[in-house]
């Protein structure tokens, strides 16, 4: 399997940013000045709501993606082999990993 190639360690959403009419919401490496991603957003509250999600959900895709890889080597380590779920969060895991 091949290995994660992101930015390493703890990811976290900084919740909101107004800069030059634009209102947007940053992930950030934790303890890190550099941005992974802004997300921006209009001025409805509906908006505002969708992309807070979406910035929550990214920031903790690292811990999301080693979770999962976790989960399916000791499921196969107990026998689990291939149940419709496992395979489904195998595809995932390598989209993730670049390998679909």
């Amino acid at each position: 399997m091949r290995e994660f190639k992101g930015t390493p360690g703890e990811w976290k959403a900084v919740l909101p940013q107004s800069s030059n009419g634009w209102y947007n919401i940053e992930v950030y490496k934790k303890d890190s000045e550099y941005d992974i991603a802004t997300l921006y957003y209009g001025t409805s509250i509906d908006d505002f709501e969708e992309v807070r999600a979406n910035a929550k959900l990214i920031a903790a895709a690292p811990e999301l993606l080693k979770s999962c890889i976790n989960l399916i080597k000791l499921l196969a380590f107990y026998g689990y082999k291939s149940p419709k779920e496992i395979e489904e969060a195998q595809k995932v895991i390598d989209k993730a990993l670049g390998n679909d």
